[in-house]
C-alpha cells in the first residue's frame, strides 16, 4: 500500500509541474528494480499545471514608485502570477498604471485563477515613495 501511496503521489507532483526523484525499489511489477534513480520534469507550457515563475513574475523596478502625495500612487500586485492569491500589497505611480496593466496582462496568461479574496489596499505616500496601507 506504501508503494502505490508513493506512485499516486510522484503522478501528483508531475501533474502539477513539479519535479519528482524516485530511488530505489518498488517491487514487482513496480516501476522500477535494483538502485535505478529516475527523474522527470514536467515542461512549463502555461497553464494550471506548468506555471513557472520566469514568465510570470512582475518586478517592482522596472516601475516608477515616486510619489509626493497618496493620489500618486495605486495600489498593484508584484511578485508571480502562478499564485492564487495576487492581493495588490505594492504600489506604483499612476503614470506608470497603463504600462503595469500591459505588463499584467502578459504575465496573468497561463497562469492558474485568482482565487482568494484580499483586504482593501489604500495607497499612500511614505518617504516619497509610493506604498500601501492595510486595515
Amino acid at each position: 500500500m506504501l508503494q502505490r501511496n508513493a506512485l499516486v503521489l510522484f503522478l501528483g507532483l508531475l501533474g502539477c509541474g513539479g519535479k519528482a526523484v524516485i530511488d530505489g525499489t518498488l517491487g514487482a511489477g513496480g516501476l522500477g528494480g535494483g538502485t535505478s534513480t529516475s527523474s522527470t520534469t514536467s515542461s512549463a507550457s502555461g497553464g494550471a499545471g506548468g506555471c513557472d515563475a520566469a514568465s510570470h513574475t512582475i518586478d517592482i523596478a522596472d516601475f516608477n514608485v515616486s510619489c509626493t502625495v497618496a493620489s500618486d500612487c495605486i495600489p498593484v500586485f508584484i511578485g508571480n502570477f502562478c499564485s492564487s492569491c495576487r492581493c495588490p500589497f505594492a504600489a506604483i505611480n499612476v503614470a506608470d498604471q497603463t504600462k503595469y496593466d500591459a505588463e499584467k496582462q502578459i504575465k496573468e496568461a497561463g497562469a492558474p485563477p485568482f482565487t482568494c479574496g484580499c483586504p482593501v489596499a489604500q495607497p499612500t505616500c511614505a518617504q516619497g515613495k509610493c506604498a500601501v496601507q492595510v486595515p
